[in-house]
């Protein structure tokens, strides 16, 4: 959750000056039409990327940890596989690496499940 929450704050800081071309609609239009690239990019690092999606997933693991379930094994395997494709294409940057911590706690935490039951 600390990935997504700083993705999400450095990318409001830095797609700042693009903010408003998005609420006039700049990026609409559908593939192949004439967008700013920058803006395009910015978009898409950040409130049309993962950041959001992976705060949810979080939120989602913990609440179910407050109840005594963990999330499935399958969430901790796409989880990891994620991080390692990451990780490899911008190799040497650390960022992915960091995902492999709660994919490894999500795969652990679902383990003990399937052992305790």
């Amino acid at each position: 959750m600390v990935i997504a929450v700083g993705h999400s704050v450095l990318g409001a800081i830095k797609g700042a000056e693009h903010w408003a071309g998005w609420a006039a609609g700049e990026l609409q239009g559908g593939l192949g039409a004439a967008k700013p690239v920058y803006s395009e990019l910015s978009f898409w690092a950040v409130p049309g990327g993962f950041a959001v999606p992976l705060l949810l997933l979080g939120l989602l693991a913990v609440g179910r940890a407050r109840e005594g379930r963990p999330l499935p094994g399958y969430v901790g395997w796409a989880l990891l596989a994620w991080a390692a494709f990451g990780a490899y294409v911008t190799f040497p940057l650390f960022g992915f690496f960091l995902v492999f911590v709660p994919a490894a706690l999500f795969l652990l935490a679902a383990r003990e499940a399937r052992l305790a039951s």
